[in-house]
């Protein structure tokens, strides 16, 4: 986040309010996790194929009974001019 914000500064912009938010998404299927990786650049080179046999170990350590864990971390700037 500190990056971010001197990046905002250095534009000449103001950080009025800069926060964390940590929380967790949850997948039914390997179906649906693995739909989801494909559309958003988490990582940039995810191949459904290549990465299959990661993906299966991810599943195997993130399987809970609400189902598959996807930690997520978000940042959100509030900036000024």
């Amino acid at each position: 986040m500190e990056k971010e914000k001197k990046k905002i500064v250095e534009c000449g912009y103001k950080v009025v309010l800069a926060k964390e938010y940590f929380y967790n998404e949850y997948y039914a299927s390997y179906a649906d996790l693995d739909l989801f990786l494909q559309a958003v650049p988490i990582f940039e080179d995810f191949d459904s194929k290549k990465d299959e046999k990661f993906l299966k170990r991810y599943i195997i350590q993130f399987q809970t009974i609400k189902g598959i864990k996807l930690p997520r971390h978000r940042i959100v700037i509030v900036a000024r001019k």
